[in-house]
């Protein structure tokens, strides 16, 4: 959960070939004077682009105190804009500090570099503005953040449902997808944004908690060296090997179904997946 697309163990259609499909109805017959031959045909669709819709879907982020808001101010600037003498040397900055893997979130260093430039966009917001053209919004975003930069869980969550809040309302959300870990989502723990969610208006009653577990996946664009399942909190290896469908890239279930009764006051679906390696 501290990627700001969402959960760093997903990644958002990465495959790189399309994928056609052909509805019944679109299919026609034609005539032809030859015995020999038949001409088809066929509207295909591609689902591996965008398609025309009713329904839109828009990302927005709600965790921005991570060294990944460093990635965000070097990319969301208007292409080929030209950053003012005073600041050109804070956009290296930025520039070198989306490249050092050493940065860790809690670390010291970050704190105070991230500090840094925030204090320096807030003076120069004029500017800033004009740098950042349309994508404005999301730097604003970033430079108010509230949630304190800690591993303890009770104050994100907190800071994460104003956030949420703040969005929905909004933008009139109807409907959202999140990706958050365990932590966060787990029924048990009262603060959990599966349960404060349920104050919003129209999401009372409407919540669905599925728990992923992940055998082999990609983190952060990297496949991990073997395939493995981490562990953290609901013995993930043994429920995988006890429910996962090894023949499948997913399985579903509900906790209903498991023997481990203890696991429906946790979540509401078990989802069991494994990334298939891309040649």
């Amino acid at each position: 959960d501290m990627n700001y697309q969402g959960d760093p163990a997903l990644r958002i259609n990465y495959y790189t070939l399309p994928d056609y499909t052909i509805a019944d109805n679109n299919v026609n017959i034609v005539e032809s004077t030859n015995p020999d031959s038949i001409r088809v045909q066929f509207q295909n669709t591609n689902l591996g682009k965008s398609i025309t819709d009713s329904l839109s879907i828009k990302i927005h982020g709600i965790d921005f105190e991570r060294t990944e808001a460093f990635k965000l101010f070097d990319i969301l600037k208007i292409s080929n804009i030209s950053i003012p003498e005073h600041l050109s040397e804070t956009f290296n900055k930025i520039n070198s500090l989306t490249r050092d893997k050493s940065l860790f979130a809690f670390d010291n260093n970050f704190q105070i570099e991230f500090s840094k430039i925030k204090s320096i966009f807030k003076k120069n917001e004029k500017e800033i503005k004009i740098i950042y053209g349309e994508n404005f919004s999301i730097i604003h975003s970033v430079l108010n953040n509230n949630v304190p930069i800690t591993s303890k869980v009770k104050p994100r969550n907190k800071v994460w449902l104003d956030n949420i809040s703040r969005i929905i309302i909004e933008n009139k959300i109807k409907k959202i997808v999140c990706f958050f870990g365990a932590a966060h989502t787990n029924y048990e723990n009262a603060t959990s944004l599966t349960n404060t969610i349920k104050g919003i208006d129209n999401f009372k009653d409407s919540v669905l908690n599925i728990k992923g577990i992940y055998n082999h996946f990609f983190s952060y664009g990297q496949m991990t060296d073997s395939p493995r399942i981490f562990e953290y909190a609901y013995k993930e290896k043994e429920l995988y090997e006890k429910y996962a469908n090894q023949f499948c890239r997913a399985t579903i279930i509900s906790t209903g179904n498991c023997v481990e009764l203890h696991l429906k006051n946790k979540v509401d679906f078990l989802l069991f997946a494994k990334d298939i390696v891309l040649e």
